[in-house]
């Protein structure tokens, strides 16, 4: 009645579709994190609380990590923030679902860039199936 339509791309209908028909399920890459984009933090805690660096412009802050998952297994700690994902810039969270999701499967080992107390880092992760 109010006129208002809602469309999903096709490029990231059809995975899940194929998916659904050849399996029955849908599996996606897992890291095992609670994240949150740094927009959603103002500036000053940028500086204050993650102590990061002027040059940083965007990223996600892992709020917890799930016990034994990927991201536990690499090391990363409550905090961290995340910049780039295999290679590519990482502004927000939309940036990283993107490429998890869109060019990732279940066991591809990924480059991460964080930052910990203002301090760069990098690490691989292997990405899992969420059990």
């Amino acid at each position: 009645a109010e006129g208002i339509g809602f469309a999903i791309p096709i490029d990231s209908a059809k995975p899940i579709s194929d998916q659904l028909e050849n399996s029955g399920q849908v599996v996606r890459p897992f890291m095992g994190v609670e994240i949150y984009s740094l927009e959603e933090v103002p500036k000053t805690e940028w500086r204050s609380t993650l102590k990061l660096p002027e040059e940083v412009e965007g990223g996600v802050y892992i709020w917890s990590i799930e016990p034994l998952s990927p991201a536990d297994n690499a090391g990363l700690k409550r905090l961290d923030v995340i910049t780039e994902f295999d290679g590519k810039k990482v502004l927000n969270i939309l940036d990283l679902r993107k490429i998890l999701y869109q060019e990732k499967d279940v066991g591809d080992q990924v480059d991460l860039v964080y930052y910990r107390n203002g301090e760069k880092h990098q690490t691989t992760i292997t990405l899992e199936e969420q059990k």
